[in-house]
């Protein structure tokens, strides 16, 4: 640091030259602490926001939240009842221990290699029309469809009905007992109606029974067009997920 001297002033008026300067410097320097501090308590304070921010409608990450039954076959009959189908041999033995309640009844198409079907009762009593339409789902997820078949028989038993046990017999897993007697649907139909949802990439079920052909749906049934071929055509079709249609279309169908 280089201290210059004028010669024309005293030394107390070149003391008071420098003192004068320092008060400038030291105030700026003061200044600019102050700054600082400002822009970092400003900083953190935008932290902290964004920490302890809540979650808006805006912000959080929109899921689609699925009941119990979304990892079955599922379906909603004309009247609002929910219709469940297992899809292989274990989820039909979980659906009859976990899910088959009192007021509920067991649906079970009349061939070897058939869903367990449950229509939940929710404490209310169905009318004809959603037991045709839950006999109808257990019709479309069985082996029938697969074997070409376009009409099969079906029954429906109360919870007291179905049992794994009798007499000390006992069978295997996704079969089971019926005893007393049984509710007979004849000649029950396979056909299904698929509601593609471009938005969500998704497809319901809808049973055809009592329900008119509106727009955007699809009218499944058994025939000759492979299942996978059909799904790439209907994914492209209705702009929605290809293993969405896989996993609800019961097998080869008629047409696209």
């Amino acid at each position: 640091m280089k201290i210059v001297i004028d010669l024309k002033k005293t030394v107390h008026e070149n003391a008071a030259i420098y003192y004068d300067e320092a008060k400038k410097w030291k105030k700026k320097a003061e200044g600019a602490r102050i700054a600082i501090a400002q822009m970092q308590g400003r900083s953190l304070a935008k932290a902290s926001d964004r920490r302890q921010a809540p979650v808006t409608a805006a912000t959080k990450p929109r899921k689609v939240k699925a009941g119990w039954f979304g990892e079955y076959q599922h379906a909603y009959t004309k009247n609002g009842f929910l219709v469940v189908c297992g899809k292989n041999a274990k989820q039909n033995d979980q659906l009859v221990s976990r899910h088959l309640k009192e007021g509920d009844l067991f649906f079970h198409a009349d061939i070897v290699g058939a869903s367990a079907t449950l229509l939940k009762g929710a404490g209310k009593t169905p009318a004809r029309e959603d037991l045709e339409q839950a006999a109808q789902m257990a019709a479309c997820y069985s082996r029938a469809w697969k074997q070409g078949y376009h009409v099969v028989d079906v029954y429906a038993v109360s919870p007291s009905q179905v049992t794994k046990y009798s007499q000390g017999e006992y069978v295997g897993q996704g079969a089971f007992i019926i005893s007393g007697e049984r509710l007979w649907f004849r000649n029950t139909q396979l056909k299904l109606y698929l509601q593609p949802d471009a938005e969500q990439k998704t497809v319901a079920v809808l049973p055809v029974l009592h329900q008119a052909k509106a727009d955007g749906l699809y009218l499944a049934q058994p025939g000759q067009v492979k299942k996978e071929d059909a799904c790439k055509q209907l994914a492209r079709k209705f702009k929605v997920r290809e293993e969405a249609l896989l996993s609800v279309l019961p097998g080869d169908v008629a047409a696209v």
